[in-house]
Parts: structure tokens; sequence; C-alpha cells
């Protein structure tokens, strides 16, 4: 900055003997102009004026202020202790254990299962019947869980640790093809690891390529928290951490991989975030609510009696201490009586804090966990006393939403499973596959997962609405079967087999033979549906719903 000259410095002075505001204002304008960094802070000064969710003020909720860097850069280092203590949560906190197995029924329940869509009923149903051989026999290393209780491992691992990594994997060429369910923690960056793509990165041991596509997976052949058996005393006692070396890691092709991510909200991102990473602290917070409320009744319980008396004892203490183990001053329990010296006198303590208080508390930390999870406030509660019908049913429509938002994710997950299954039976010459003609291309096409059925609210409401959607074609019979968790083809077996069955009872019956009335859920225009013995001749039979029974 250069230096004031010599008429500036006395115009200044003079100024200053009439309004030393003024002067001080010339002295900043010629700063700004002449003094870069001046001009910078002044400049930044002006933009703190800005907006109000930008300030930090001390009277208000601190902010706790970040650089604005990448994805990556602000989750990866907070990432392993996000999931520590989101599984800490699951483990010892009730209300997180209950949204964890709330979220496993609601999402997965008995578990969801498949249906072909290839546009062929004997490839459909071929390659559901390789699936289900194989379904069950997919996790060796897991103790062959069944499928649906896999299917609740992938949800839980995703909630708590925001991702989950499978591996399609074979011990033989010849053998059928398994699944390997890798935590989070075995993927890791090996400290001597290096891209294939010299213009790539390996980032939390995801190698991607120049342009930012995963290409491979570093995955650490032991978990880093793994512990093992002593040699000599049989006790299990903690080993080394895996080597960081990439000769103690496998690199397996992104193609061979599927990772299963949650909470992906920026590009870049590489990994998942936990369920409950914005709600952590609301959680901790109502427990320490809960205890507080515990500690009052509990010390509220050991109020004790103190007798006074106005004689002269000097072992009056010596009697208390010895009943009590020389404790007085560490210990209080219930019914405890203590003899106070001639003038002394004692003074209670009851805490005022009222229950009611402490529901309104407890139900507005569980709307701010229920926001942060997209759960209902009753629904992580698990109590819906006080709601009324019509509160009830909203409540359930934006649960089931947010449920059937989390199943398509699954299912995304699901048919990569069912595609490295179907894949790998039809490069092994499956017979049930070749026998129909199924081919690469029917494998790639899509299929549907069929959940656990939508409890209704008011189901002959919901019913009759059903009814409508189908006579005016806003709906089919299989979108509104797979909502109740049923195969529409299975409904349409079951329900001509009943028809059949009815029949033949009545003929055998000797009484005469009266079409069964097919339920109007299965009628595309709720007209009767015809029989395929045949329909009474006297009344008009309505085309069938659906041609394919």
């Amino acid at each position: 900055m250069a230096a004031d000259s010599w008429a500036e410095r006395v115009g200044d002075f003079v100024v200053g003997l009439f309004s030393p505001q003024r002067a001080l204002v010339r002295k900043h304008w010629r700063s700004v102009e002449r003094d870069g960094d001046y001009r910078t802070a002044y400049e930044m000064a002006l933009r703190a004026r800005g907006y109000r969710a930008a300030k930090s003020a001390t009277n208000n909720t601190p902010w706790l202020d970040a650089a604005n860097r990448s994805a990556d850069g602000e989750l990866l280092l907070d990432l392993p202790t996000l999931r520590a203590r989101s599984r800490s949560a699951e483990r010892d906190d009730a209300l997180a254990s209950g949204i964890y197995a709330t979220r496993r029924r609601t999402i997965v329940g008995t578990g969801n299962r498949p249906q072909a869509r290839t546009g062929d009923t004997q490839k459909d149903d071929a390659l559901e019947a390789v699936w289900l051989s194989r379904a069950d026999l997919l996790f060796p290393g897991d103790g062959y869980l069944p499928h649906a209780t896999h299917q609740q491992v992938l949800v839980s691992r995703t909630d708590e640790d925001g991702e989950v990594l499978m591996r399609a994997a074979k011990a033989d060429p010849l053998d059928p093809v398994w699944i390997e369910t890798i935590e989070a923690d075995r993927l890791r960056t090996p400290s001597d690891a290096t891209p294939q793509d010299p213009a790539g990165r390996i980032v939390d041991g995801v190698e991607k390529d120049r342009f930012g596509r995963p290409v491979a997976y570093w995955i650490a052949r032991r978990h880093p928290g793994d512990s093992g058996t002593g040699a000599k005393l049989g006790t299990l006692a903690p080993r080394a951490g895996p080597s960081l070396l990439a000769s103690e890691f496998d690199r397996v092709p992104f193609e061979e991989c599927y990772h299963k991510r949650s909470r992906v909200t920026r590009p870049g991102q590489t990994r998942g975030v936990p369920l409950l990473h914005a709600c952590l602290q609301d959680l901790h917070d109502l427990d320490l609510l809960i205890l507080a409320a515990l500690k009052r009744t509990q010390v509220a319980a050991c109020l004790a009696m103190f007798i006074k008396s106005d004689a002269t004892a000097s072992d009056l203490l010596d009697m208390t201490a010895q009943e009590y183990g020389y404790q007085l001053n560490e210990k209080i329990e219930p019914g405890m009586f203590f003899r106070l010296f001639p003038g002394e006198e004692a003074q209670f303590l009851s805490p005022n804090f009222s229950t009611p208080d402490l529901d309104k508390f407890v139900f507005m930390l569980a709307r701010r966990i229920g926001a942060a999870v997209g759960m209902s406030a009753q629904a992580v509660l698990r109590a819906w006393d006080g709601i009324n019908y019509s509160g009830a049913r909203t409540i359930k429509a934006e649960d089931r939403l947010a449920v059937r938002v989390e199943r398509a994710d699954l299912a995304h997950c699901l048919t990569w499973e069912w595609r490295v299954v179907q894949t790998d039976a039809l490069l092994r010459g499956d017979e049930r596959l070749l026998a129909v003609g199924v081919s690469m291309e029917d494998v790639q096409k899509p299929v549907d997962w069929i959940g656990d059925e939508e409890q209704w609210v008011d189901p002959q409401a919901e019913a009759s609405a059903v009814e409508t959607m189908l006579s005016l074609g806003l709906t089919t019979v299989q979108a509104e079967c797979a909502k109740l968790g049923r195969d529409w083809q299975e409904v349409v077996r079951e329900r001509v087999a009943y028809e059949v069955a009815l029949r033949d009872a009545r003929k055998a019956a000797g009484l005469e033979e009266t079409p069964a009335q097919a339920p109007k859920v299965l009628q595309g225009g709720g007209g009767a549906q015809d029989d395929e013995a045949g329909a009474d001749a006297e009344e008009p039979a309505a085309e069938p719903a659906m041609e394919a029974a």
C-alpha cells in the first residue's frame, strides 16, 4: 500500500479537528482503493451481512461450519465413527433397535419372492424353478442363510453401516455360483496399491478410472477387527490388525460385485451413509432424558427419615455409622433412618418434573427422529394411542410410500442376485433352461419381486377403490395382487381349482351344477367370469379379465 502524501495527512488532520468521523471515512476509502488486503477484508465483511442461515450467532443454535469439500472429503473421515455409533445404537438403544426391526419387518418381512417376466410362461416357470433350487444355498459363508433371512441382513447392514458389498464367487468352475456378503469395514485401500488407469485413483477401497467410474473393489481377506483363538489357552485373544499391503487384499472386478449403498445424495459420493446419521444425537438425548426421569424416581424412592434429638450424646454418629457400614456420606437406600446431632436439621429436596412434560419431550424427539429416517413418530415409538381413523390412514399411507421406495432399492440388489444365478445356470447347461429355450436375453429381462401383503386401513373402502380402478383400466390384476403379496398366476390357478372342486362336489352330491362366482378382483369390468366348463347360457357372460388363465 502506498503511503499517504503530506497533503493527505494534513487534510485528514484539519478535517479531524471539526469531524473525526469524516476523517476516518476519508482514510477508509483511500485504504480500499490502494490496499488489496484491506479491500478483500472489507468485501468479506459486506458479504457477512447476507443470508441469516449463513451466519454464526452466539444467541442462536451454533452451526458446525465446514469447508465446501467434496462428498468423499466430508464423509470418509467421519464414516468409521458414524458406523461404530450406529452399530452401538442397534445393540444398546431400545428405540434405535426398534427402528431397525420395524424396517426389516416392513421392507423384507417373510421375504421378497421373484416373478419372471419374459413373456413366455414356460420360460418364466423354468427360471423360477432354477432360482427356487438355489436361493437358500447361495450364502455358504453365512452358514447357508435362507434367502429371506439374507434379505434382512442386507437391510440391516445398509441401515447400520450405510452399505454392504456382495461378491459372486466360485470354488470350482463346474460348481454352482455362490455369493459372499462383505461388511463395509473390509473395503479399504492398500498402502501400496496403484490403480490400473494411471489417471485413476483408489478411494477408500473403490478403484475408479479417470472418469470416476468404479472398475474394481479392494477387499481385505479378513475383517480389521477380527479376533482369533489363542493357541495355548484356547480363549479368544485379539490378533494384530490386518496388513494394509496389497498382498493381503483381493482386487475384485466391478462386474463381479454389487455395492449396495444408501443415502447417496451427492455426485461422486463413493460410500454410503448410515440411516441414523442425522438423529444419533437425538437418540442419545432421549436416552439422557429418560435416564434423568428414572434417576428422579429413584431419588424420590430413597428419601430417608432423620431423627432429631435435643439430648446430648457423643455416640449418635457412631451408632448410625456402625449400622450402615460407615458410609453415611456415600450411599442412601430406601427406608434408612439417620440420627442427627442436637441443633442439626434435615432438609428434603423434591425434584419437580411432571410426567406429562416428559411425554411431550419424548414425542417431540420421536418426531425429529422419524423425520430423519422417513417414519412417523407413531411408528418410531410403536404407539398409536390417541390417533383417530383419518390420522391413522394418513400416517399409514406415508409409511407405505416410504416402504415402497425401500423395497424398490432392495429389488435392484435382488435382481443382480437373480441374474448371477440364472447366468451361471445357463452357462453350466442347466437342462431346465435349455429345454424351453431360455437365452441370455431372457435372463436380462425384468423380474418382479413380490413382498408381504400391504395391510389396508379400511378394507371395504380400499377394495371398492381397487374395483373402480380395475373397471376404469387404471390398474391391473397383476399389480394389485403384487400389493397383496400374491402371485396373480397362482391366484388364477387356485380360483380355477376351487371352481372345479366345487363343481365336482356338487355333482357327486346330486346337486345342480352352478358355476362359482369369481371374486370381483379377478374381473376386468365387474361382470361375472366365465367358468371353463361353461356358464349359464341365459346370463350374458363378460369377457374374461385375464386370457392367460
